[in-house]
């Protein structure tokens, strides 16, 4: 996800999340160095603390996958475990967001994709803004591909949101299986 205190169009100006991590303490696992330094930056421009190393007094883990010695101690002390979607959508929202609203808040299973999607390419239809975008980022992380357009040679699945419109029309007559955003979600 892409991590700014910045302001943009759908932003909250620095100044009105400033402070939402005030008094809270991090620790990050599992992202490459340089996109763990993008929430580095992200969590001290709103007065959060990154410590360098897990310990029994941070207030939140922050890793990609349910794996390794940092998620193990954390989930046996009980702590909050998100990952840095949950800090997006924190700093977008400018407060702190309840950590189990969203699939794309809690690590993934593992670092491999589930390989029974790796043949799948999905389409969206009937979701928009926030959802959609989180939408997309789910299809990424399952391993499957994501195409904006539907097409009868390429997708084999359509995530709708309702049962109309040209894209569900064109889904039912191509025979591609459509499936709601909870089918997607009930394999993370």
């Amino acid at each position: 996800p892409m991590l700014s205190s910045r302001r943009t169009k759908k932003n909250t100006k620095i100044d009105a999340v400033k402070g939402i991590f005030h008094g809270l303490s991090f620790a990050i696992f599992g992202y490459d160095n340089n996109y763990r330094q993008h929430i580095v930056e992200a969590i001290n421009s709103v007065e959060g603390t990154v410590v360098p190393q897990y310990s029994s007094s941070i207030s939140y883990l922050i890793c990609q996958y349910q794996q390794g010695f940092e998620y193990n101690t954390a989930t046996r002390e009980k702590k909050m475990i998100v990952t840095a979607y949950w800090i997006r959508d924190c700093l977008q929202k400018g407060e702190i967001v309840t950590h189990h609203e969203k699939t794309l808040y809690y690590p993934l299973k593992s670092y491999t994709p589930n390989p029974d999607f790796k043949d799948f390419c999905i389409s969206l239809s009937g979701y928009r803004g926030e959802k959609k975008r989180d939408l997309k980022d789910l299809i990424k992380a399952s391993g499957a591909r994501y195409t904006s357009s539907l097409t009868c040679k390429t997708n084999t699945h359509l995530l709708s949101s309702r049962t109309e419109g040209t894209k569900y029309d064109k889904a039912k007559e191509w025979k591609i299986y459509v499936v709601s955003d909870l089918w997607l979600e009930g394999f993370f």
